[in-house]
């Protein structure tokens, strides 16, 4: 089986005292919501395990000298990640198989068998590099595009450099690029909290490009290239406000109270009494406008194009909690395929004791 990974109970005892972290009440923190410290695991998928272990922590490509961007885009700040095991594994599948076809373990006649293609079709594909053969592969199986770029990574990695790390997320808040479609896809990443009823009846009241609107996802588009920029200059701290000034150059009006119908839209949208407000309540959702700066290492951001999560700190490796290599992945995938092993981690696979699901929550002091 799959590495089984236990996950702490998420409440201690102090005399009477239970842990208030809450995940049924969501704060949203002048544009980062709020995660409870080592309560979500995460997942980072390698071809380079050799590379990480001869630094001893699991760190941005540029600090281990490393310019592969073997699951897409530059990552030169930040480490990414999955939120569910699940995509991992399915992830970590289809790098193996870019590197068993450009090492000519598998072969054109292979995939035409795989895929079903006819005799023209195989012969276009054979003149494609071994990446874009397996992402044909894929789109005749219509599964998912991991978004892996290139097979140039392979040629100094071994079989024994494919592996799943998984540590606790220790960041405090999230950043999520493009809400709107967050909750309406129903895949194993999703984030339950931004599922619920609340955010989606938040929406009737907001301006249509409003954060909780329906056309956010140009309006934080920048925000890993600020955090960037950020860290060049030496600095620790950002606010969705100076992000925002700074691509945006807004040139309008006061900033302040742009930056407050951004979140939650105009009073043409919302409730009158939201007016001027700069915590407002709804329903089990806080939307807090102060100007809060967060330390960039606490953290994280979610894309959901990518499906993917990036962190902006170092992990050592002695806080691993598991590593699943792709013997191991392989080994389960078999197992659950009749013996056979398929091409593909069959996304189908996920169940409630294997697949994690990534929360949210909110600290509510109890006043002891």
């Amino acid at each position: 089986m799959l590495g089984v990974i236990m996950r702490s109970s998420t409440q201690f005892s102090r005399g009477n005292r239970q842990n208030p972290w809450d995940r049924d009440q969501l704060y949203f923190r002048y544009g980062f919501w709020d995660l409870e410290p080592n309560a979500n695991l995460m997942f980072h998928v390698t071809p380079k395990l050799s590379a990480i272990l001869d630094s001893t922590e699991l760190s941005p490509r540029a600090s281990r000298s490393s310019k592969v961007e073997s699951l897409g885009g530059p990552h030169e700040i930040s480490v990414s990640y999955y939120g569910s095991l699940n995509r991992a594994v399915y992830t970590l599948i289809y790098l193996y198989r870019i590197w068993q076809v450009k090492k000519g373990i598998i072969t054109i006649d292979d995939l035409s068998a795989i895929a079903g293609w006819d005799a023209a079709k195989s012969r276009t594909v054979a003149k494609y590099d071994s990446h874009m053969r397996v992402d044909a592969v894929r789109r005749s199986l219509v599964a998912h595009n991991p978004i892996v770029l290139g097979d140039s990574w392979v040629d100094d990695v071994t079989e024994d450099d494919f592996a799943i790390l998984c540590f606790k997320n220790p960041c405090k808040h999230m950043f999520v690029r493009n809400l709107l479609t967050l909750g309406k896809r129903p895949d194993d990443t999703a984030i339950e909290a931004l599922t619920q009823d609340s955010i989606q009846e938040l929406r009737r009241y907001v301006a249509p490009r409003c954060y909780f609107g329906t056309h956010s996802e140009g309006l934080d588009g920048g925000i890993y290239h600020e955090i960037r920029r950020l860290l060049h200059e030496g600095k620790s701290q950002i606010t969705y406000g100076e992000s925002s000034k700074h691509l945006w150059k807004i040139g309008w009006g006061d900033y302040k109270d742009h930056i407050k119908k951004v979140f939650i839209g105009s009073s043409f949208y919302h409730k009158r009494e939201w007016e001027g407000q700069d915590v407002i309540q709804f329903e089990n959702i806080t939307i807090d406008l102060r100007e809060q700066p967060v330390n960039i290492e606490d953290l994280c951001l979610y894309r959901q194009e990518e499906q993917e999560f990036q962190l902006f700190r170092s992990m050592a490796m002695e806080k691993l909690l598991s590593c699943v290599t792709i013997y191991d992945a392989l080994r389960e995938a078999k197992s659950r395929n009749g013996g056979v092993e398929p091409f593909f981690w069959d996304t189908e696979f996920k169940k409630e004791d294997f697949a994690s699901r990534f929360r949210l929550a909110t600290w509510v002091d109890d006043g002891v």
